[in-house]
């Protein structure tokens, strides 16, 4: 996987940057929001909806909720984020010493996630509960 941060588009009124995650064979666009407190990636279901992938400071024990959504006459979809320990972790794009896993549960569907967060860097690796694993192969910090 490599991502790729590419000009500014406005989403619901915010400048939000171009998010491009390339995978093996296929390529997806989110949009990605860098405030003081937090990061929130913006994708596209049914409308668009603000997902907070990380909230700062970055601690172990830290937790909130990062994304909700009610589905009419189904169901309630909530995420909920906790943060980690801090640890070192090595991927194709290199080696960090200042990781943190971020666990991502979602109860109503019951499927689970871990992103390793680095900051400044942004994701290098997701877990899945199905065993399935991206990593950061490349990047480029401008």
């Amino acid at each position: 996987m490599r991502l790729e941060l590419s000009g500014t588009e406005t989403i619901e009124s915010t400048e939000v940057q171009k998010l491009i995650w390339n995978y093996e064979a296929e390529t997806d666009t989110d949009y990605i929001l860098k405030k003081e407190t937090e990061i929130i990636l913006y994708t596209q279901l049914a409308s668009w909806s603000a997902f907070i992938l990380a909230r700062f400071p970055l601690e172990e024990g830290n937790s909130w909720q990062a994304f909700r959504i009610i589905i009419t006459g189904v169901d309630t979809i909530t995420v909920t984020a906790n943060v980690e320990g801090k640890q070192s972790i090595s991927v194709p794009a290199g080696e960090f010493e200042d990781c943190y896993p971020i666990y991502y549960e979602n109860q109503s569907l019951e499927e689970p996630i871990r992103i390793y967060f680095v900051p400044d860097i942004g994701p290098v690796k997701f877990e899945y509960a199905t065993g399935r694993e991206e990593v950061l192969t490349d990047y480029e910090v401008e």
